[in-house]
């Protein structure tokens, strides 16, 4: 059985190998992640997502995002801990 560390780890790199490496690390200062626990089903929600055209505040430069505001690119996905199976949930990545 998979500790939340491990099934958040394990998560999280599926979504950035879908997503596809070099295009996460060409758009780093727009890619974000997050995770979360199921109780209910033994899994460890996992998300990664990169805006490749980010809006930004003029006066500071950040990264602004808003209710409006999807990231164009995501891969979410749920890793059992029982049995260590990752289920996509979403996929919607660059095309080379």
């Amino acid at each position: 059985m998979l500790s939340f560390e491990e099934a958040k780890k394990i998560g999280i790199d599926a979504c950035i190998k879908k997503l596809g490496i070099s295009f996460v690390k060409q758009y780093s200062d727009s890619f974000c992640t997050a995770y979360g626990w199921g109780e209910k089903d033994n899994t460890v929600f996992c998300f990664a997502g990169v805006d490749d055209n980010p809006e930004e505040i003029t006066d500071t430069k950040e990264l602004l995002l808003t209710g409006n505001h999807n990231f164009p690119y995501r891969v979410s996905c749920n890793v059992n801990i029982i049995n260590n199976s990752i289920t996509y949930i979403e996929c919607i990545v660059p095309i080379y």
